[in-house]
């Protein structure tokens, strides 16, 4: 196992520094009023993610390349990570830049610890191609991003994994149809991500039809 103690707010997480699995398990099972939703949830979405081996398997998916890494965003209390998504071929040509906020929800019904994650996208995001790669910590104040509107997405730590979904069709389509609707569940080792774009009359205008892309983990 490879050890992944990226930043301060994950030090909590960090106990033993031991394994990236055994960090969720102490995490959560030392005490359970210590364990920092919000940061496991950064830890578990920062890294190098890519879908090599389903679009190897399945020719209906691209071979996409994702990176999440921290950044500062001074103007927003909690969280911030900066999100770039690029087709493994062409890296240096983002199609998705975004930056999500993570906060703090009340618990389930059920008591099973929630976050929030608001998304905002960039007024410049070419000069930031690249950033979580070379290691950088990007920093943004509030008229440098445009928030996305309904496209808030919370999230449920069910003990193994985050799972959420956008809600109802309040999230506007930017590239095609009318409203988008995104369903994410959050591994240690992955994450699956099911973007579509609709039309109010109910056809799907872009995204995968078969299933979530599947972004294995290959870097931290």
């Amino acid at each position: 196992m490879r050890t992944f103690c990226r930043t301060a707010y994950v030090l909590i997480l960090c106990i033993s520094c031991s394994s990236y699995e055994s960090d969720t398990a102490e995490a959560v099972g030392q005490d359970e009023n210590s364990f920092d939703v919000v940061a496991q949830l950064a830890l578990m979405l920062s890294g190098e993610f890519d879908s090599s081996d389903q679009a190897a398997e399945a020719r209906s998916y691209y071979n996409v390349h994702l990176w999440g890494c921290e950044a500062e965003a001074p103007d927003l209390d909690g969280v911030a990570l900066y999100i770039e998504q690029a087709l493994s071929t062409d890296q240096t040509n983002p199609y998705r830049q975004r930056l999500y906020h993570l906060t703090q929800l009340e618990p389930s019904e059920d008591g099973e610890a929630r976050a929030q994650s608001v998304i905002y996208r960039f007024t410049s995001p070419a000069a930031l191609v690249g950033t979580c790669a070379e290691g950088g910590l990007p920093s943004f104040a509030l008229d440098e991003l445009e928030l996305r509107e309904g496209c808030e997405v919370e999230l449920t730590w069910n003990g193994r994994s985050f799972v959420g979904a956008t809600t109802g069709q309040e999230c506007s389509s930017s590239v095609g149809g009318d409203y988008s609707v995104s369903d994410i569940e959050i591994f240690d080792d992955r994450i699956e991500s099911w973007d579509r774009g609709y039309y109010d009359s109910g056809v799907q205008a872009w995204g995968a039809t078969d299933g979530p892309y599947i972004f294995e983990r290959i870097g931290h």
